[in-house]
């Protein structure tokens, strides 16, 4: 059976827009934080109805990415900016961009004027959300974040967040990732059954990298700060992202001899009363 991929492509020309399927936040690209983005994406899709959204000139932290600062929209007059997104599909080992792909949704600003054949800059007020919908039938199978409880982000689930978030560091700069692994076992099964993969074979190599990379004179992770976590809702309110409020994942490691370093998205939720790791 030949494998499918589903992937996200998008580019912005001279503004800030951040990506969502299904209101999962995907990326965040523009002048600082690179132009252009191609991945996969099987392990956010849905059966049934599915939704590619993109935010044109978002808030200035994740958690106001939609609202704008503090609740306040402003009035924006593009000139030539530019962004799109879109989802394809692709077989097995084709080249992403090339003439094998499928394009199945879309999203583009500025919004195309037919009646004048040209784009419409007219001055709006921004954040700006647009979506676009498809109902792509049967895809992986239901996804344990559809129905997870709605979650309230107060203290008491920001006090929660840090812990687990803090025992996870403790155990990953110590090079063990069995705690991670077991946070994570319904993310794992769930991208394995959407790429027609192997669980066992990613916790193997997450142990491993984990432990190659333990013995490194690098090896590390930066203590977190609270005061800098940007915690937002994602997938209807069912979890949680780790954020910050540079729109950088919360837990990462030290960079390595490159000045590269590793960042851990995740999307947490909380069931029978433990937070665990979803995306």
């Amino acid at each position: 059976m030949t494998k499918t991929f589903y992937v996200l492509e998008a580019q912005t020309s001279g503004i800030d827009a951040e990506f969502y399927i299904n209101d999962i936040p995907i990326v965040l690209r523009g002048p600082d934080h690179g132009q252009n983005y191609a991945a996969p994406v099987n392990q956010y899709l849905l059966d049934g109805p599915n939704e590619l959204a993109m935010v044109v000139k978002p808030g200035p932290t994740p958690s106001q990415s939609q609202t704008g600062r503090n609740g306040q929209k402003e009035t924006f007059s593009p000139t030539s900016e530019k962004a799109w997104a879109k989802i394809s599909s692709y077989p097995q080992k084709a080249t992403i961009g090339g003439p094998d792909g499928t394009e199945l949704m879309k999203v583009e600003w500025p919004i195309r004027d037919e009646r004048k054949s040209r784009d419409d800059y007219q001055p709006m007020e921004y954040p700006l959300k647009i979506v676009q919908f498809r109902d792509m039938g049967q895809m992986f199978g239901s996804c344990v974040f559809q129905q997870a409880p709605k979650i309230k982000i107060d203290d008491t689930v920001k006090n929660e967040i840090y812990e687990m978030l803090e025992a996870l560091r403790g155990s990953l700069a110590g090079g063990d990732a069995e705690l991670y692994i077991q946070l994570q076992k319904i993310r794992l099964e769930e991208v394995a059954r959407a790429f027609q993969t192997s669980s066992d074979e990613r916790r193997q190599m997450v142990r491993e990298v984990t432990r190659m990379d333990s013995q490194q004179s690098w090896w590390g992770f930066p203590s977190l700060d609270k005061e800098q976590f940007d915690l937002r809702l994602a997938a209807r309110g069912t979890m949680v992202q780790c954020i910050d409020k540079r729109w950088d994942a919360i837990l990462r490691e030290n960079a390595n001899d490159k000045n590269e370093r590793a960042y851990y998205s995740l999307f947490v939720s909380k069931l029978e009363g433990k937070w665990v790791i979803l995306r």
